[in-house]
């Protein structure tokens, strides 16, 4: 296995995704970033706001040829192993485990590394399953991650919409995944990703001993045009959409970023014909159709009352204080205010 390490690394090709069709410098200071807290072992929290495109941006990472090469370092072995929470059926502690465990044996069995570690993992993930037992299952899957890296494999579990288990989350889980971590010899490394940050999400009150393993907090804002129009360009591709050049560029710029907007942009656009729509009309369109409100409302929804006291000011060019950049930061750091010539201003 050893002699491999330098000639491989463990990626998924799944060639059907269109974020594998992507260019390697997509979303690159983000990517760049990440990929710098990953060779260093760091964790991370990767803040965005609601469908602003967190999981597309991680479906590049993970499944995109050449990006651990580019972002982390060559002649590694970098295990991804993504365990999104919308698969999880029953949100409660014991299932959680499961499907991390799972994730991961689903991960060391479809890559290229030693059937004998392949059977071993296999066969603990199993015996986890018939044991119904926490502590056991946490223990095996403890032994699992110490037998990956033994191994010569550094492994990076993705926890994609982390916030969706905010009620479960308590000092065991996090003390579980710290100890994780130390099985692994300190190679383990997690990123969550999550609307808020886990201090946000959890709501409670947690030994700060644990949450010193999450404090690389990373925010993903809207994208730049360049890398907006990189995902409008694919996903006309994918609904065979001829669209005129000043069209075009305008919903890129309504959408401010946002992906899901870019999307539902899109979508009117192919109900009305690109002919049927005026220029000078685009913006009215788009933002009278009812499938934007409801993205509109999930957005505003998720903010604190604080915070939308400040964004309602900022819709009304009204002087914001020092005080309120304070209480209201999330705003800016995710990218949902920016900074204007004179005023700030929303995406």
């Amino acid at each position: 296995m050893q002699s491999r390490v330098s000639t491989y690394i463990i990626r998924p090709v799944i060639d059907s995704v269109i974020e594998t069709r992507y260019p390697l410098t997509f979303r690159k200071e983000d990517a760049k970033l990440l990929g710098e807290h990953l060779k260093l072992r760091h964790s991370v929290e990767l803040v965005g706001l609601k469908r602003v495109g967190i999981s597309d941006f991680l479906r590049f990472f993970l499944l995109r040829r050449g990006v651990v090469q580019k972002y982390i370092e060559k002649g590694k072995f970098h295990l991804f192993i993504a365990v999104d929470l919308n698969d999880l059926v029953e949100r409660e502690v014991f299932p959680f485990w499961i499907l991390t465990f799972k994730r991961l044996a689903d991960s060391v069995e479809k890559f290229n590394v030693d059937p004998k570690l392949k059977k071993e993992i296999g066969v603990l993930f199993l015996s986890a399953i018939q044991s119904q037992d926490l502590f056991l299952t946490t223990e095996y899957l403890r032994e699992s991650l110490a037998k990956v890296t033994a191994a010569g494999v550094i492994p990076t579990i993705f926890f994609i919409r982390f916030d969706r288990i905010a009620e479960i989350l308590n000092n065991e889980v996090f003390s579980i995944l710290e100890s994780l971590v130390d099985a692994s010899g300190q190679k383990l490394a997690y990123v969550f990703t999550s609307f808020r940050t886990i201090d946000e999400v959890v709501a409670k009150d947690l030994d700060r001993n644990f949450l010193h393993v999450f404090a690389n907090i990373c925010h993903l804002k809207g994208a730049n045009f360049r890398d907006t129009k990189t995902i409008f360009d694919t996903l006309k591709k994918r609904y065979h959409l001829k669209v005129k050049g000043n069209i075009e560029r305008k919903l890129i710029e309504i959408s401010g970023g946002h992906v899901q907007y870019l999307h539902l942009c899109i979508l009117v656009l192919m109900q009305r014909k690109d002919a049927d729509i005026e220029f000078k009309d685009l913006t009215k369109v788009v933002l009278s159709d009812e499938r934007i409100r409801p993205q509109s409302e999930e957005i505003w929804e998720s903010l604190r009352d604080v915070e939308k006291d400040v964004l309602l000011k900022v819709h009304q060019q009204q002087t914001i204080k020092v005080r309120e950049r304070g209480v209201a930061k999330y705003l800016w750091d995710t990218g949902l205010v920016l900074e204007g010539a004179d005023k700030p201003y929303i995406f």
